[in-house]
């Protein structure tokens, strides 16, 4: 079965060992995408990840099996739970995971309301998410006729220093901004489907090096120095070229966000056991607490009043996502006596899963 997120329709889910319940459900939500099921164990082959709604009606330790692996799905691919139950059960069929509870004897009114409510909610949240989309892929070009112009501004003859200064920083920041708006699109788009790396085998270090060079004028005005420490001979990788230099991008404008002025951001670069390239980014800033090295590379949205970690960010997001679909981790360790580290693990060979979802 294919489901496409981005249908009029929700698709929805349905285990049940009931007939009657499941024709219920049927007749009710008839006009979804439905996929209907008399036991867990039929799930198999299903494409979890597909649904926006999942009704269960289940004894208690199925539906916490089910909701289980429903749970263990990537970020954002969840569909939402909920479990036909008995009123006394409510307590047990929360903790088993359900995120909604409809009570039996189950009232057809009753159903085609939160069904409607909850299909409703997902709809909406579909075109929010299309919109931002247009929207954040719409200021794209926007922003490169600017970098683009304040470039060949910036090639004139006759212009002061400061004018040429001044000019530096437009486009640093429009740099920034266009940084910000590529992540935001890849992070909305993520919230469908998997990001899908484009492979090719290139030089790691020459990339670095390249999206080192690009921050030069930023450290000048800065005075910070970034210093790429390699061992010698090229590290032959296989990645997506445009993932992996906005993953390093990204890390860079991190580190150089959070670093003292006049300090040293290293970047480190050597292979483990001949298969695995490791990068180190080390800064000299005020560090992050054990408490918070998770959380950092999570989407959340501070309440008020909440304390934020440093470094938090679309970017540090992105470079997660970005390291999850080339078959590799990113961690974060304290720098001491000062700082943070930021270490990325990427295979040097891509494993012939991603390849395949890569289209290879």
């Amino acid at each position: 079965m294919s489901v496409d997120h981005a249908s009029r329709k929700a698709s929805v889910l349905l285990v049940a060992r009931d007939e009657s319940v499941r024709g219920l459900v049927a007749d009710v939500l008839g006009g979804e995408r439905l996929e209907l099921f008399g036991a867990p164990a039929e799930l198999a082959d299903a494409p979890l990840a597909a649904f926006h709604l999942a009704f269960l009606d289940l004894p208690i330790d199925e539906l916490a099996q089910v909701c289980s692996r429903l749970r263990a799905l990537p970020r954002g691919k969840s569909p939402v739970v909920v479990a036909l139950v008995d009123e006394r059960d409510a307590d047990a069929a929360i903790a088993a995971g359900a995120d909604e509870l409809l009570f039996k004897p189950v009232r057809r009114a009753e159903l085609r309301v939160r069904a409607r409510a909850l299909v409703a909610m997902r709809r909406a949240e579909t075109e929010r998410q299309d919109m931002l989309t247009l929207f954040v892929h719409d200021l794209k070009s926007p922003l490169s006729a600017v970098i683009l112009n304040t470039g060949m501004l910036g090639r004139e003859q006759g212009l002061s220093d400061r004018a040429r200064r001044c000019g530096q920083r437009i486009t640093d920041a429009t740099h920034n901004m266009r940084r910000m708006v590529l992540n935001l699109l890849d992070l909305t788009r993520a919230e469908r489907t998997a990001l899908v790396p484009q492979l090719a085998t290139v030089d790691a270090e020459e990339i670095v090096a390249d999206v080192i060079a690009s921050f030069a004028s930023r450290t000048s005005s800065s005075e910070h120095v970034i210093e790429l420490r390699r061992p010698a001979g090229d590290i032959q990788l296989e990645t997506d070229p445009e993932l992996f230099r906005r993953l390093l991008d990204n890390l860079l404008d991190n580190a150089l966000g959070h670093a003292p002025p006049k300090t040293v951001i290293a970047v480190e670069v050597e292979t483990l056991d001949g298969e695995v390239l490791e990068l180190r980014v080390r800064d000299e800033g005020p560090g992050i607490a054990e408490t918070m090295r998770e959380q950092i590379f999570e989407m959340r949205t501070p309440t008020d009043g909440q304390h934020e970690p440093q470094h938090r960010g679309l970017g540090l997001v992105f470079c997660r996502l970005a390291l999850e679909a080339l078959s590799g981790r990113i961690r974060v360790f304290s720098n001491e006596p000062q700082g943070s580290v930021f270490q990325i693990r990427h295979p040097l060979r891509q494993p012939s899963v991603a390849k395949a979802l890569a289209g290879r």
